[in-house]
């Protein structure tokens, strides 16, 4: 069982249930295959995700559990994973996996976050209302 405040996430593909694990190991490993910095992945993965991001991030991600530590997967056998019908998942996967890392909290702490109205949409008393031109006072802006 993964170990979601490590960076570890499960997810199933194909009938078989994986486990991701990222750390700062599996973010050089990507780096190294992909030639670019973490941060420019993270902004291209942000507009735009990539079937070679992804990829990566699988390939990374999976050889850097107990599973796969003394045989890795080559990048060729983890793209072999990837499908049109699978992408979302794995994309989640992934996404999920590298937010557990940075932010040390479950999936289901992150789903519940991204789940809960923010002061923008409430329009709550005492915080920020849905309209931006609302000002504090109840006057518009001049």
């Amino acid at each position: 069982m993964a170990n979601n405040r490590r960076g570890e996430y499960d997810f199933e593909i194909n009938g078989l249930t994986l486990t991701l694990k990222f750390d700062m190991n599996a973010l050089a490993e990507m780096e190294g295959q992909l030639g670019e910095d973490f941060q420019r992945l993270l902004d291209e993965a942000g507009s735009n995700p990539s079937v070679r991001l992804l990829r990566a991030a699988l390939w990374a991600g999976l050889n850097n559990t107990a599973k796969f530590a003394r045989k890795p997967l080559s990048i060729q056998k983890v793209g072999s994973l990837i499908t049109q019908d699978n992408f979302p998942t794995l994309i989640n996967a992934v996404s999920m996996a590298m937010s557990s890392m940075t932010s040390g909290k479950t999936p289901d702490e992150l789903q519940r976050d991204a789940d809960k109205p923010t002061k923008e949409t409430t329009g709550q008393e005492g915080e920020e209302s849905a309209d931006p031109f609302a000002s504090s006072t109840g006057t518009p802006p001049a």
